[in-house]
């Protein structure tokens, strides 16, 4: 199933009934879905996503590694979900654009600190939901602009 179908599903309450086939599986997709009802709903059903964190799942080659780390950070942010938490918990995981997340509508842009090396910026994000604060830099890095987040401690 790809995201859009698991969307779907969940929105149409047939999504127990459905199987899972890791390779159509975006965990990148699913955590940015920006639709609470529809994580809550994906949520529930993470027992169904575990079959994503057995290395006999996935073909043994280079980034065979690197895919297992990714499903055991999506069934970690699945079950965050689960037990109640915003889908801002994503930056935990995933460091996209500030200003893209804002056109979305996912966050609030508070503050934006452009500095004086090229492509180096620090941001201060409210989650639209939650209304958590977060601060974001973003940097030069090795094959474009990285980003980093984390709260803000009051």
């Amino acid at each position: 199933m790809k995201t859009d179908d698991i969307i779907q599903s969940i929105k149409n309450e047939t999504f127990a009934d459905k199987e899972i086939i890791p390779s159509e599986i975006k965990d990148y997709e699913i955590m940015n879905i920006p639709d609470m009802s529809v994580l809550r709903g994906i949520a529930k059903y993470r027992d169904k996503f575990e079959v994503l964190r057995q290395t006999e799942t996935w073909s043994n080659n280079g980034v065979r590694q690197l895919v297992l780390g990714s499903m055991d950070k999506f069934i970690t942010f699945l079950k965050y979900i689960d037990n109640g938490a915003c889908r801002c918990i994503k930056y935990q995981y995933i460091k996209p654009d500030p200003e893209k997340e804002e056109s979305l509508g996912l966050v609030n842009l508070l503050v934006k600190v452009q500095h004086e090396r090229p492509f180096e910026a620090s941001y201060e994000c409210k989650c639209t939901i939650c209304r958590t604060i977060f601060i974001c830099h973003s940097g030069e890095e090795r094959f474009g602009i990285g980003y980093s987040w984390r709260r803000k401690i009051s």
